[in-house]
């Protein structure tokens, strides 16, 4: 009969296997992934009624009725015409150029970079480029207009940051023709990451200059989180910021189906709040981190020769010390458990129940202003940039949906 120990060691040596084979089954899947977006961006199909054409005589109409020529509209326009020349019919843009909310983001990106353009021409000729960082920016179609609207002598490059694994060989594209033809434009960073790692993200972009932040329609905890990385960073690293709220936090959602009205008063059975960060110095987020890992590190400790995560002195078992009783503790005063406290970070608390209470705004204009009161800048406005849409009305169910609705309201705050 087999002992244990072998049985055991078989298992084991199963299990290696196992893994290896699944690590280089992954490998090759993502090899033939690779090499099919290839062959997809070089096939060509028929792009003549991509959605790209009816945006631009939409774009040009609307630009002849309002006999208005404003710049960055303008810019986009031409900017459009050429994507299109070049790139329609491409299978592999298909997904860019023929994307059935085109026309709804290109003009949510208008607006933004409008914002940017205004501020950007406010700043002095001596201050240096800024990077742009497109918050959640999907397909990133507003990275790919700044690029091209803007020069580098104002933009000098752009990170476009997703936590989705998401399609960008168009940017590829892009980035390659700077390359390779030397065009003036900026060059393109993607980074996957999650955005509410406020520390992490912080850390990150802290290593660039100084930073122009875009979050265009960011649902439920995204906008929050986006503020909070902007107060973090401080007014001198991230001097403006443009961001578009889109639903609410779910939290607040759920507050709203669960305090029904009865004969007109509001049942207020929860309190609902979203936190926002403020700023926070390098030196108060170290301290925090440090206080943090000292809490993990006397979680695991187990050994009584290790450092006493108290006051660091070794207690060991022969010398019948062992250890801190609670009536003598090094700091009895503030410590009540044998670990340190989890240390988190400050915050600024918003009471989203004010938001359903204030009849003379809808809920999401309630949010949006206590949002923008959360934002940590000299010049904080609320901009109502006047896009409709009536798509929510083919839906009866949605009639009177305010939150269904398409937002429409853009924060924009500066330094």
């Amino acid at each position: 009969m087999l002992s244990f120990r072998l049985v055991v060691i078989l298992l084991l040596s199963c299990t290696q296997a196992l893994l290896s084979f699944n690590h280089h089954h992954r490998t090759e899947h993502h090899q033939r992934q690779m090499m099919e977006l290839r062959s997809q961006s070089q096939a060509t199909v028929d792009g003549s009624n991509w959605r790209i054409w009816s945006v631009i005589d939409q774009l040009e109409e609307r630009q002849q009725q309002d006999k208005s020529s404003d710049f960055i509209t303008n810019k986009v326009i031409q900017v459009l015409h050429q994507w299109g020349s070049e790139w329609s019919g491409q299978a592999g843009f298909q997904s860019l150029l023929n994307k059935k909310s085109l026309l709804h983001e290109i003009e949510e990106s208008i607006v933004a970079l409008q914002t940017l353009h205004d501020w950007l021409e406010k700043r002095s000729n001596n201050e240096s480029p800024v990077t742009l960082v497109d918050v959640c920016c999907g397909k990133g179609i507003t990275s790919m207009l700044t690029s091209y609207v803007f020069k580098t002598s104002s933009v000098s490059d752009i990170i476009m940051l997703d936590k989705q694994d998401i399609n960008w060989n168009h940017i590829s594209a892009s980035n390659d023709k700077i390359q390779s033809q030397g065009e003036d434009r900026s060059f393109i960073e993607t980074w996957q990451c999650n955005l509410h790692e406020i520390d992490s993200v912080v850390e990150r972009l802290e290593n660039k200059q100084q930073l122009a932040l875009i979050g265009i329609h960011l649902c439920k905890q995204l906008s929050p989180a986006c503020a909070s990385v902007v107060n973090a960073l401080g007014p001198e690293k991230a001097p403006f910021l443009c961001l578009a709220p889109c639903c609410l936090p779910l939290a607040a959602r759920n507050f709203a189906k669960t305090n029904r009205q009865a004969n007109g008063m509001p049942l207020l059975k929860t309190k609902t709040t979203i936190a926002v960060r403020p700023y926070e110095s390098a030196e108060e987020r170290q301290a925090r981190k440090d206080a943090n890992q000292k809490r993990l590190a006397a979680k695991k400790r187990t050994f009584m020769d290790q450092p006493c995560i108290l006051c660091a002195e070794i207690h060991p078992v022969q010398s019948g010390e062992g250890g801190h009783q609670k009536a003598n503790r090094p700091n009895n005063d503030v410590q009540e458990s044998s670990k340190p406290r989890l240390t988190l970070p400050p915050t600024i608390e918003m009471n989203l129940t004010e938001a359903f209470l204030d009849k003379s705004k809808a809920p999401f204009d309630c949010y949006v202003d206590m949002l923008s009161k959360a934002v940590e800048r000299d010049n904080v406005k609320i901009c109502q940039s006047g896009l409709t849409t009536n798509a929510f009305h083919d839906n009866d169910a949605n009639r009177d949906n305010w939150n269904a609705q398409r937002k429409s309201l853009y924060i924009v705050a500066s330094s």
